[in-house]
């Protein structure tokens, strides 16, 4: 834990070994800050201090900060998972949307994502109230048995981000977060993914009745604006693959998100993209979700609304040729040339 307004300065080409039996993981507290500024030839690495790395090997890292979320209790269950000496150390959220906690930059966090009995999965980075001048920057994750990034609230502008083979999903925004996401890359492996499922990109809303979390309704829903986005899945024989439910979505929708998506490439999803069944098709929750320059190729179907086969409404609509969506069915060598 990195409390009482304290700076955690770390050098570039620094690899930090988190311990196996203890579940390591490093939380920056909402009044503290992390500066871990790596170089393009010397990133900041984080891995599991065993002599064969596994998937789920240590916990992850936690970054708390003082910008908004649409929750009435922002403590998450982070004093459940982690079990600080003072719950205060675990919260975040407030009324700054600009809240720094500091520089992520040329990092790599991996194999990470503990699982827990009482919580389910850590994720590698959990950004949770974090405000707009915090600096994320090509960071990477590999191998994590949960999610690569879990976005919860806050103000966050997201540049160069990797997932690479995450057990779960690889990009998630809930509790209202307000995020812009760009020139970043995933790549799934059906044979790395949970058997449950796991979308790329999770857009939740402000609704979890499953846990009793209680919300404000006065507070921003979730927000997503994203360009220039690859999401691959990489495999042997994907058609094989998508046969056994081994491929899921790209991405998927809760009702009461937004987002703008363009200038992107969903590759080999079974679908492309799956909206919650309580979204209502119409012009006022379509003007809210738009697919603009995408280019969704190879996938197993294009746009659904969730348990409903005939998606003809929204191929119309996303097929509009003002959005400039395209439809392929190419191979990675001749899509990715």
């Amino acid at each position: 834990f990195v409390t009482d307004s304290t700076t955690l300065t770390i050098e570039p080409g620094t690899v930090i070994l988190a311990d196996y039996k203890t579940k390591a993981s490093l939380i920056i507290s909402a009044d503290s800050k992390i500066i871990a500024e790596g170089t393009q030839t010397d990133p900041i690495i984080f891995s599991s201090n065993r002599s064969v790395k596994k998937k789920g090997d240590w916990g992850g890292i936690f970054i708390l900060g003082k910008a908004p979320d649409n929750k009435t209790n922002a403590k998450w269950q982070l004093e459940d998972i982690l079990k600080p000496s003072n719950p205060e150390i675990v919260s975040y959220g407030g009324d700054n949307m600009e809240s720094n906690s500091g520089v992520l930059q040329y990092v790599r966090i991996e194999y990470a994502c503990k699982r827990t009995k009482e919580y389910g999965y850590y994720n590698g980075l959990t950004l949770a109230g974090v405000g707009s001048e915090t600096v994320l920057q090509n960071i990477m994750t590999s191998y994590c048995q949960g999610s690569s990034f879990y976005v919860l609230g806050g103000n966050t502008t997201l540049t160069k981000l990797v997932s690479f083979r995450a057990r779960k999903n690889d990009l998630v925004f809930d509790y209202g977060a307000q995020s812009f996401l760009s020139n970043s890359l995933v790549i799934k492996s059906p044979y790395f993914t949970a058997s449950t499922g796991a979308s790329s990109i999770y857009l939740g809303s402000n609704k979890n009745e499953e846990e009793g979390e209680e919300i404000e309704s006065t507070q921003k829903t979730t927000q997503l604006y994203a360009e220039n986005l690859t999401l691959v899945v990489l495999s042997d024989d994907l058609n094989a693959a998508t046969e056994v439910g081994l491929v899921n979505e790209a991405m998927y929708v809760e009702e009461g998100a937004a987002f703008s998506m363009r200038k992107t490439i969903f590759s080999g999803y079974n679908p492309a993209v799956v909206l919650d069944e309580n979204i209502a098709i119409n012009g006022k929750n379509l003007n809210n979700m738009e697919f603009n320059n995408m280019y969704f190729n190879n996938c197993k179907g294009n746009i659904f609304t969730e348990g409903v086969e005939n998606n003809e409404d929204l191929e119309n609509w996303y097929g509009n040729r003002i959005f400039r969506n395209v439809y392929s069915r190419g191979s990675d060598s001749e899509t990715f040339i």
